[in-house]
């Protein structure tokens, strides 16, 4: 068990994001677990829970920040085909979905190109010469 190796914080960091990546338990074997965590001593336990607890906060913190990312990049992408459209005329559903799908930071670089645009073909060719397929 993890708490007897009595690793330093370094070393429990890097269990814990191979375990966040890499270990998703079923139901069956979160009762196992449970029932193990219930088998060891008192102290022992303590330290066990110490460690899940730090764990569960991460993984909190985590979401969190990934939940905050997809909600600017949702509402950056909102705003600029709101922006487009005014200047542009409608946009396809194709665009639309090109336009949604990109990063963050691409994003931003074509909400200041479409300052610039008064065509839709200057568009496509921002979004050919930006985005990579």
């Amino acid at each position: 068990m993890i708490a007897t190796l009595r690793l330093d914080p370094a070393r429990q960091t890097l269990i814990r994001s191979f375990m966040d990546a890499y270990l998703r338990l079923s139901e069956e074997e979160m009762s196992v677990y449970n029932q193990g965590i219930e088998a060891i001593g008192e102290p022992e336990r303590k330290v066990v829970m110490e460690i899940t607890n730090q764990w569960a906060e991460h993984a909190e913190k985590r979401a969190i920040a990934l939940g905050e990312e997809r909600g600017i990049r949702h509402g950056e992408a909102t705003i600029l085909l709101r922006q487009l459209t005014r200047t542009l005329g409608p946009i396809t559903n194709a665009l639309h979905d090109r336009i949604t799908s990109l990063r963050q930071e691409k994003l931003e670089q074509l909400a200041d190109a479409v300052l610039d645009f008064t065509a839709i073909d200057q568009l496509h060719g921002w979004l050919e010469a930006h985005v990579q397929h």
